[in-house]
């Protein structure tokens, strides 16, 4: 026996064709994705609390891309975005369940007319491949995308042709797999295998391909492929747990409710199968699906697949609010200040659709806007009252606004890279946001150890020197409410109002400074205190410059540096 040709070809072969029609479907969903817009996007935007929109929404969205990663990572990101409730996004990934049993049905187009025919559909698709390549050439931007959409689809084909060679009867892989299957032809078993091999590979429709092309080739029988199709079900729930990895809390509630709704539904269809098939002896359900689809077999699972999730995911439809709250009872949210070492909104994963990943970048921004604003608050009540009730959580989120700052930056870079105009210098004004929100964060942390060494000095302010301060800080705390609303909404209105605190801020530091020193010529105040006055003083100042930096970046992409310490 020639162990290459019989043997490690076949296999190279297989993985090859594996490797190609995954290929074609990401150009597949890229294509359609370009196509199709915003129109998708904005179709998730109207989601209101229908559970049938939801539903028509997730199914219709991942028929058209062709993808439930994609859809359940534009569902993830916006409710890490806060748009989106737990309840909206199991709507949706339930219809994505049914959409994305579609791709059942096109790879089964592949096997029709295989069986002894002259004629064979797959041969004709797989040129749609240079169809499509010859679109890509086109100016018009959208005859390109749908060109990636056709040139997708016919390398799809490709693949699977590819794949069912390696399945012809009295071949190695054939028999292999057939001995295979007759060894393991136990329900359960078989279920297992489709959920670690979907889980694996992230693509159910991979799974689907596979088996359709083993049981249209007869090394599989078609009852064992409705246990597989249905293992698959489960692994395909992977892929939006990773997605929701590094998420919002709700993401991976979300994330687990689906992931337990698929295992409740794949062992419901598991029982069906397993008790009617074993009540005929197996002499019903496989032979009525081959005679009902006229021999067509591989399309009899694809036609089992849509059939099952429509059937199923229906019937749970009434009871996503149930579901979307089992997710909420398994993942309990923890305090805020536990995940100082991790960002809440953003993730990498996102990126591939960048309008979510802006709008995510910018919550997060505006959770670091707060973050630093509380922080400014407790140290300077620390070096006014040198209290050390707050000193652990001013410590714990000085270091979480250093960390949300180390990970925006690189992530906002690539998200720069992703988008064009005017979006993409609006991200690249973001750099200037986050980096005058750490500086703010950073004198919060300043007068904090200001007050620690004031302590070992045994010195404190006078209350002249607090009254001082106070109406500094009071102008300051008047511009840390007008900033966020100025960078949220883009209010320009504001920015006025927000030049004439910070040139107060300017005004009152010369003028308390002056104050100050008369009062120590006057030798009403202790020398030993004046540098932290002083200091103090100034680091209130630049605060404010800080702020209206932050103010001035929705109208000056390029930053306004008015002070760089």
């Amino acid at each position: 026996m020639d162990v290459f040709k019989e043997i490690i070809a076949p296999i190279i072969e297989l993985l090859v064709g594996l490797s190609v029609f995954m290929v074609g479907m990401d150009m597949m969903s890229s294509g359609m994705k370009k196509a199709a817009g915003k129109g998708l996007k904005n179709l998730f935007r109207k989601i209101q609390d229908s559970r049938m929109a939801g539903f028509g929404i997730g199914a219709v969205v991942t028929a058209i891309i062709q993808s439930s990663s994609a859809t359940s990572v534009m569902a993830i990101g916006f409710i890490n975005a806060g748009i989106m409730t737990i309840f909206q996004g199991v709507c949706i990934m339930m219809g994505a369940y049914v959409g994305t049993s579609v791709t059942g049905l096109i790879v089964s187009l592949s096997t029709l007319g295989g069986g002894g025919s002259s004629f064979k559909l797959a041969a004709v698709l797989i040129g749609f491949a240079f169809i499509g390549l010859v679109m890509t050439f086109m100016k018009s931007p959208k005859v390109k995308n749908i060109g990636t959409l056709v040139c997708g689809l016919g390398i799809l084909f490709f693949g699977l042709e590819t794949m069912s060679g390696v399945f012809t009867s009295g071949t190695f892989l054939y028999d292999w797999f057939k001995n295979l299957f007759a060894t393991i032809n136990f329900p359960i078993l078989l279920v297992l295998i489709g959920a670690l091999f979907t889980a694996i590979v992230q693509s159910s429709s991979a799974t689907s391909g596979i088996v359709i092309m083993l049981v249209a080739s007869g090394a599989l029988d078609i009852v064992s492929g409705f246990y597989l199709v249905l293992g698959a079900t489960i692994g395909a729930v992977v892929i939006t747990i990773i997605a929701s990895m590094g998420g919002s809390t709700n993401s991976k509630r979300m994330a687990i409710a689906c992931f337990i709704m698929r295992i409740i539904t794949a062992i419901i269809g598991t029982a069906v199968v397993w008790i009617v098939d074993a009540a005929t002896g197996g002499a019903w359900l496989g032979p009525w699906f081959t005679n009902a689809f006229a021999g067509e077999t591989g399309l009899a699972v694809a036609i089992f697949n849509i059939g099952f999730n429509v059937i199923v995911m229906l019937a749970a439809l009434p009871f996503a609010a149930p579901i979307a709250k089992m997710g909420e009872m398994l993942i309990k949210d923890k305090d805020s200040l536990k995940k100082a070492k991790s960002v809440q909104f953003i993730d990498d994963k996102m990126l591939e659709e960048p309008t979510i990943a802006k709008m995510q970048a910018k919550k997060e921004i505006m959770g670091m806007m707060n973050l630093a604003f509380e922080n400014l608050k407790r140290g300077y009540d620390r070096v006014i009252t040198q209290e050390t009730t707050n000193d652990k959580t001013l410590v714990d989120t000085e270091e979480k606004i250093d960390n949300i700052n180390e990970q925006l930056t690189p992530y906002l870079i690539k998200l720069s890279a992703k988008l064009e105009g005017d979006d993409s210098k609006r991200v690249g004004s973001w750099f200037h946001v986050i980096n005058d929100v750490e500086r703010i964060g950073d004198h919060a942390n300043n007068f904090y150890e200001m007050s620690l060494n004031m302590v070992e000095a045994e010195l404190a302010f006078s209350d002249t020197a607090k009254g001082e301060f106070k109406q500094m800080f009071d102008i300051i705390e008047e511009m840390c409410s007008i900033v966020p609303e100025i960078f949220d909404n883009k209010d320009q209105t504001q920015l006025h109002r927000l030049h004439e605190l910070e040139n107060m801020t300017d005004d009152l530091n010369r003028k308390l400074s002056d104050a100050h020193y008369e009062r120590i010529k006057n030798q009403q105040c202790k020398v030993e205190a004046s540098p932290f006055y002083t200091s103090f003083l100034s680091n209130l100042e630049r605060v404010a410059d800080h702020l209206v930096n932050v103010g001035y970046s929705i109208v000056d992409p390029t930053g306004h540096d008015s002070e760089e310490n």
